[in-house]
């Protein structure tokens, strides 16, 4: 039997790298290396590279094929599972002379920023300072991240007034299920709904 090399060596050496990568070059699962990362502490800390996979749906909604989880706080996983809709922070045209969307330290937190609109898991103004250090924590630029959460406050508003009610709720349920379903994978151990 092949013996394991240590894992939280290679994890703190290589902390730019995706779990998917750190996987392959260690021989441990996926999952075992996302619970050594939880229990280093570098969930909220860092942000991964990840591979996104998506399906486009129409000029600016994509549908997600795939479970991104994003870190608000040591042990508060937002959860934007497979299937759910994304605009990988649409901001007006003007902007995109000075970002790129598609950027993982963008598309990453915005995704988590969509999950929290979506199901009003908390007030407007605190999911977009959350998307902000979100860009921070992954390294976007300042004058990217800035001009991308200014865009959030003011065009996200309109957002926000048309939501409806059944898909906030049905939204809400699908993230409170999903953190959950990711609690009973992880060393986690909260409830979801006192949250």
């Amino acid at each position: 039997m092949k013996k394991k090399i240590n894992l939280k060596a290679i994890i703190l050496k290589n902390k730019n790298l995706g779990f998917d990568e750190l996987a392959l070059m260690t021989g441990y699962t996926k999952d075992e290396v996302k619970k050594e990362w939880n229990r280093l502490g570098l969930g909220w800390k860092l942000m991964p590279r990840t591979l996104i996979s998506f399906q486009r749906l129409s000029h600016n909604k994509y549908k997600l094929l795939n479970d991104v989880v994003v870190f608000i706080a040591p042990s508060l996983p937002i959860v934007a599972s497979r299937g759910c809709i994304t605009d990988f922070a649409s901001v007006p045209r003007f902007f995109h002379f000075f970002m790129d969307k598609d950027d993982n330290t963008i598309a990453i937190p915005a995704i988590a920023h969509d999950a929290l609109y979506a199901s009003e898991f908390m007030d407007r103004k605190v999911a977009d300072t959350i998307l902000l250090a979100l860009m921070k924590t992954a390294g976007a630029p300042f004058i990217t991240r800035h001009l991308v959460y200014w865009a959030v406050r003011i065009g996200g508003m309109f957002v926000w007034m048309k939501h409806d009610k059944k898909q906030v709720a049905e939204s809400s349920r699908k993230l409170l299920e999903a953190i959950e379903t990711y609690d009973r994978k992880s060393h986690f151990r909260y409830n979801a709904k006192r949250i």
